[in-house]
């Protein structure tokens, strides 16, 4: 095993500096959290609502003393067949009565831009994420999934709407840009069965000098690709379509004149009125600003190691791995298999901790760090 630790130790010194450099998601959620806890426990009022759970999901301001209804963690994934993040971690289950809404950034591009700048931020946004419906009867008068222009918990904007309404044994989803309600559904899938599905928010340009002349001239679009093909190229056609010169833009003049907006988190949303959405279990949220990018296999790797000066090297005495997280606040580890297989996880404190490697078998890992600081990852082999 020795001789084994050792190669360890060489490759890892190979593989952390330059491993899949370019390919890059914006964001990766598989809730691999304490299954039956709340995704945020203890929310507070806006003003000190910041991001130091061990999850980094906060709660919207008006919804924060709503913690009796709540995101839960369940004690299974999701999982759907070529998907990348299938059967990573656990899963998020919604429930069907107001409570808490929750969010996360993945953007942190200014969202109130000076005068005429331009936005600095992802002009295309992809999200996918696996869903199972339940079966009942639903109204789908409100969505449960949006996008915030905003990583601040007071703002209530959020763009790229998503709607689910359950017949019987059936649901269809819906789609709509801000603030209209849908009126463009899909055809019937079956309830109690994992889909998958991707969201493309695509900005335009601005159509005015302020927000007089853009009113009735935004441009921004909607598209929902409902179970497609998992591969790198987009189809051509998608599922839904929505778009509306009326709706307001992501970005756009505010009523002063000013502009504001951009796409900045991921917006979970509980009912309004009870029994109004289903209590899906989503799973596997990933954002990326291409299709290719967001279902590359290699695409979990969104940062370099070497630039978050992460250093790794083996005990031999041990037969464990050393890691040194430089100056990242990280608080979990987990050890995937390259095929995606959870092996290991692990609360972490500190910036030096140990992984104990007598447990793997000959093979590739992805070793991935998560904490208030972004995801970092790294591949490492034992032989």
């Amino acid at each position: 095993m020795k001789k084994s630790l050792l190669f360890l130790n060489l490759t890892l010194i190979f593989l952390v500096s330059g491993y899949l450099a370019g390919a890059q998601l914006l964001f990766e959620e598989n809730f691999n959290y304490t299954a039956g806890e709340p995704l945020v426990k203890g929310a507070v009022a806006s003003s000190d609502n910041s991001a130091t759970t061990l999850t980094g999901w906060l709660t919207i301001s008006n919804t924060a003393s709503s913690a009796t209804n709540s995101f839960n963690i369940a004690a299974a994934g999701l999982t759907y067949t070529g998907y990348p993040s299938s059967g990573i971690g656990k899963a998020l289950e919604y429930i069907d009565n107001g409570g808490q809404d929750v969010f996360k950034t993945f953007s942190t591009a200014n969202t109130n831009p000076t005068p005429g700048a331009a936005y600095p931020g992802p002009k295309t946004v992809y999200v996918a994420f696996m869903i199972k419906v339940p079966a009942g009867d639903k109204d789908g008068a409100e969505y449960f999934f949006g996008i915030k222009y905003s990583n601040s918990a007071s703002d209530n904007n959020y763009f790229g709407r998503i709607f689910a309404k359950v017949s019987g044994d059936n649901v269809k989803f819906g789609i709509s840009k801000s603030t209209a309600p849908t009126s463009t559904w899909s055809e019937d899938v079956p309830v109690n069965t994992t889909h998958l599905l991707v969201l493309k928010y695509t900005m335009g340009g601005l159509n005015g000098a302020n927000v007089t002349e853009e009113t009735g001239k935004y441009d921004d679009k909607v598209d929902l690709f409902i179970i497609p093909a998992v591969g790198p190229t987009e189809p051509a056609t998608a599922s839904l379509h929505f778009e509306n010169p009326l709706d307001r833009d992501a970005y756009r003049y505010s009523s002063s004149n000013s502009l504001i907006g951009g796409l900045a988190a991921i917006y979970l949303r509980t009912p309004g009125t009870a029994g109004a959405i289903p209590a899906s279990t989503i799973d596997g949220l990933r954002v990326a600003e291409t299709w290719a990018k967001l279902f590359s296999t290699t695409t979990a790797i969104s940062h370099s190691a070497v630039k978050k000066q992460i250093r790794m090297y083996t005990d031999l005495s041990a037969n464990d791995l050393c890691v040194e997280a430089g100056s990242g606040d990280f608080r979990q580890y987990e050890v995937y298999t390259i095929t995606g297989t959870c092996v290991q996880s692990r609360i972490i404190s500190g910036q030096h901790f140990r992984i104990d490697l007598d447990g793997l078998k000959k093979g590739v890992y992805i070793l991935r760090l998560r904490g208030i600081s972004p995801s970092y990852s790294a591949k490492f082999v034992v032989r």
